[in-house]
């Protein structure tokens, strides 16, 4: 990446001299490499950083300088056709018999809940409040800052969930046969498998699970 990336630019510049303005046009000037130009950046802004410490400069040119943004750090905004939608259902349909119904079933409840992969997946029975129309997670990514969440029981999870089957012993409400290493209950795991499976039954090999949230 030195060679090729920082070389041609900034070979035999003293770091001092470097200004901001610069290595913003040094950064979009790459904006057809963008993980690469990314990448760069960041071993660009260590450089400084070191050179501050040594007392070579006083500032950082990189510092929250605007990424190109890419891969899973770009914002994805995939969401379903109504024709997509369609092919999904069907795909569904299809595989029953074929995959664990509990991991069909986790499926439609990320398509009819809006709740994150985890947070469906780990769903336990004590959070679904049937007689109060909610789910109420009290456990999720943002549970520090913003409290309990509550995922609105639509009469169509309501029938999805209604239906599921219930484990002896175990408290969630997409369960597995395979416990824990610990012993104790485990949910469903390895949905990304059955999901690979039915999206390109459906036609849809670009749709990742956090996409049926929305």
């Amino acid at each position: 990446m030195i060679e090729r990336i920082h070389m041609p630019f900034w070979k035999d510049r003293p770091l001092a001299d470097v200004g901001r303005k610069e290595v913003k046009a040094w950064h979009e000037s790459l904006v057809d490499l963008p993980a690469q130009a990314d990448a760069a950046l960041r071993v660009l802004s260590r450089a400084f950083s070191l050179a501050i410490e040594e007392e070579w400069c006083k500032t950082n040119p990189c510092f929250r300088m605007g990424k190109h943004l890419t891969g899973a750090a770009r914002t994805r905004s995939r969401i379903l056709s109504a024709s997509e939608l369609v092919a999904v259902g069907k795909a569904l349909r299809a595989a029953e018999g074929k995959e664990e119904p509990a991991a069909l079933a986790a499926i439609r409840a990320l398509l009819l809940s809006s709740m994150r992969l985890q947070e469906c997946l780990s769903l336990r029975w004590d959070a679904v409040r049937f007689d109060e129309g909610v789910i109420v997670l009290t456990e999720h990514k943002t549970s520090g800052t913003s409290g309990d969440k509550i995922v609105a029981l639509t009469p169509e999870l309501r029938v999805l969930l209604e239906a599921q089957r219930r484990m002896s012993g175990n408290p969630f409400v997409f369960p597995s046969v395979r416990r824990k290493k610990d012993g104790s209950p485990n949910h469903f795991v390895g949905l990304q498998q059955v999901w690979t499976r039915v999206r390109i039954a459906a036609g849809c090999p670009d749709v990742h699970l956090h996409d049926l949230r929305r």
